[in-house]
């Protein structure tokens, strides 16, 4: 867009103004989607070391699995429904990135959610089949631990 404004405003100096349109459409919207974007980082540091502290206070865990897909930040929901545009390119965090965000937050123990997500979903089935309550649930996430195995469930968990 920056562009097509260039030479319209040499060419046509009457249209000067007009030609900052486009210019100015593309600033607002890489200030919303930089917002969004930022805003969806801190609200997903702020749950995963919320994680973090909940696995920390149980020892002797062995293998940690993340299972589902955290929920959006209300603010950028609400980016989200007034610019549409700006939702493909916000993705909240999944198993694989949930993995890696736990692996940085000092839990080596995390398992890489790219090529066990299925396991991980067998086990949380497993658990919840052999009627294990989550240790630890609120609308962010349900920490599930048995046999020094914890399964994080991200979003809210319906019984």
């Amino acid at each position: 867009m920056v562009i097509i404004a260039i030479p319209i405003m040499h060419f046509a100096p009457r249209l000067k103004y007009a030609a900052l349109i486009p210019v100015i459409a593309s600033l607002a919207f890489s200030a919303q989607l930089g917002n969004t974007m930022k805003a969806q980082q801190e609200y997903e540091d702020f749950v995963f070391n919320m994680i973090a502290q909940d696995i920390a206070n149980h020892k002797n865990i062995v293998s940690i699995g993340t299972v589902g897909q955290l929920n959006a930040n209300e603010r950028a929901k609400l980016i989200i429904e007034n610019k549409p545009l700006v939702g493909h390119f916000v993705f909240p965090a999944t198993e694989f990135l949930a993995s890696f965000q736990l692996i940085n937050k000092g839990l080596l123990q995390t398992q890489h959610g790219y090529s066990d997500v299925q396991e991980n979903k067998n086990k949380l089935a497993n658990m919840i089949s052999k009627g294990i309550k989550p240790v630890s649930s609120n609308q962010y996430y349900s920490l599930f631990i048995s046999d020094n195995t914890a399964i994080v469930f991200l979003g809210k968990y319906n019984n």
